[in-house]
């Protein structure tokens, strides 16, 4: 996008051949982590290309993004971002099934089937402590848990690696797949649209997704949040797929955006969750936590608590009112990924 004189916060067009002239590499460091992986190889044939002017090749790519797939812990290359085979994927929440997150209140499923049913909703109630241990915390502490943890593994920090701790109590709701039958990849921006209503004028609603292990282990793949009375989107700067749908919704977040959650009222809430790259292995699932809050990487500004205090929400899964999540995925295979175990 930049080599055209496009918005880089735009897609990339399937008809534009992509440039070497700009690569990127993405994966799932902190700040004071990624100076310990290993990115020499790319580095150093970039810099001699530019500053020695020496032929290394590393412009005449046709994939210039460098790609780190968690779960499977190796680099893809792909030629453009979000990778192209990757297609809009919709899971609607549904009731509860058993074998989710054992340590919170809620047992929803996730569903490619429209829920059919008139009524159905789940209770959730805003608590300003919580107990995250997820990247979340490993991110907006700089990489600091993860460093001490084990500061060569992007994926062994404790809180990277199961934050089951966060899937419990009252502020927590879980929504989850069956098992997947073939290993899928997930990749590019996010959206939770979750209808809610409220009993309080201003709402915190994060969104989690979880890759679970046959064993129940819930490794956290990415988070967003979205404060209620910021809740307003831009449909020119946001990314929709071809029915319509948000992959990337944009809040422009400021003061004349802002507005009051009607209490008692339905309402929707377009969740922007961060974009990933990560596979889902045959047999793992995939899970979509709703919380309420994420200390300490989120704190409410003083101004709102008020009206976050004794808050209830009543997250909706009906016919009317269907939250979902919507992702790219496809299988690993279509991808042309080999078989991960």
């Amino acid at each position: 996008n930049a080599f055209r004189g496009r918005s880089v916060y735009t897609p990339m067009s399937s008809r534009r051949r992509p440039t070497g002239r700009y690569q990127l590499t993405m994966g799932p460091w902190y700040h004071l982590t990624a100076a310990s992986h290993d990115f020499d190889p790319t580095m150093l044939a970039w810099f001699d290309h530019w500053l020695k002017a020496q032929n290394t090749g590393i412009t005449h790519t046709r994939k210039p993004a460098h790609l780190y797939l968690l779960g499977a812990n190796r680099f893809v290359n792909e030629s453009r971002w979000p990778p192209p085979r990757l297609r809009p994927t919709t899971w609607f929440l549904g009731a509860g099934r058993t074998g989710s997150a054992p340590g919170s209140q809620n047992d929803g499923s996730l569903s490619r089937t429209r829920p059919a049913a008139k009524t159905g909703a789940d209770q959730i109630t805003w608590l300003p402590p919580d107990l995250n241990c997820s990247r979340e915390l490993d991110q907006w502490s700089m990489g600091a848990f993860e460093d001490v943890a084990g500061p060569s593994n992007p994926d062994s920090g404790p809180c990277a690696q199961n934050d089951a701790l966060t899937e419990s109590g009252p502020a927590s709701l879980t929504y989850t797949t069956t098992s997947f039958k073939r290993a899928s990849v997930i990749g590019g921006p996010v959206d939770a649209t979750v209808y809610a209503s409220s009993t309080r004028p201003q709402t915190e609603l994060v969104g989690t997704l979880e890759d679970v292990a046959p064993n129940g282990t819930s490794t956290p793949i990415t988070t967003g949040a979205l404060l209620g009375s910021l809740r307003s989107v831009d449909p020119g700067r946001s990314w929709r797929t071809v029915g319509g749908r948000y992959l990337l919704p944009y809040h422009p977040y400021t003061v004349g955006s802002g507005q009051p959650v009607p209490v008692g009222r339905v309402t929707r809430f377009d969740i922007e969750i961060r974009p990933t790259f990560a596979e889902i292995a045959a047999g793992h699932r995939l899970r979509l936590t709703i919380t309420t809050s994420d200390l300490p990487t989120l704190v409410p500004p003083e101004s709102d608590v008020p009206n976050l205090l004794g808050g209830i929400y009543s997250v909706q899964r009906n016919a009317r009112s269907a939250s979902y999540l919507e992702v790219l995925s496809s299988s690993a295979s279509k991808l042309g990924l080999p078989a991960h175990r």
